[in-house]
């Protein structure tokens, strides 16, 4: 029977028992309420085609929501080295009162659908410029009916959920 763990010993995990050869690239497009534009960055040396669009190589860190106690559905973005054009219309729509979003998808190559997607866009609250980038707060818009498991569901803690 498998032991519950949060998000980051599970991704930890993952990385360490994955196949040297299967790379994940993790993307992010960011989305305005004001503008059809939209900004897409992969985390990596080239860019990535995909059916959703082709996603620009830019170096970012970010944390997964829910990957430390006193981080609740919040992911925090560094992206650095931002081309000028996306970080303009970052601070663009942040600065004009636009609803800005994140999507957070992962692929296993190019030109496939994402191996990963969360489904529910993280809506961003703080936008900050630094040197050459940015620094992008976002949050889950409703923690309570977000539509996917946040816990193990195991047997032994809730024996009636098992089929």
């Amino acid at each position: 029977m498998p032991t519950p763990m949060d998000f980051t010993d599970a991704y930890a995990e993952a990385v360490t028992v994955a196949e040297d050869s299967v790379t994940h690239y993790d993307c992010l497009t960011f989305a305005s309420s004001l503008d059809v534009g939209t900004v897409m960055v992969v985390h990596s040396n080239e860019n990535l085609e995909t059916p959703q669009g082709t996603y620009t190589a830019c170096p970012f860190e970010f944390q997964p929501p829910e990957t430390e106690g006193e981080i609740v559905g919040q992911m925090k973005i560094t992206v650095n080295f931002l081309p000028k054009a996306a970080r303009i219309w970052l601070m663009q729509q942040s600065r004009a009162g636009a609803q800005l979003s994140v999507t957070w998808r992962q692929y296993l190559e190019a030109g496939i659908d994402p191996d990963f997607e969360c489904r529910v866009p993280f809506y961003i609250t703080t936008v900050e410029r630094k040197p050459g980038g940015v620094v992008v707060t976002a949050t889950l818009p409703d923690l309570v009916n977000t539509p996917f498991c946040r816990r193990l569901m195991l047997s032994t803690e809730l024996p009636g959920m098992v089929l």
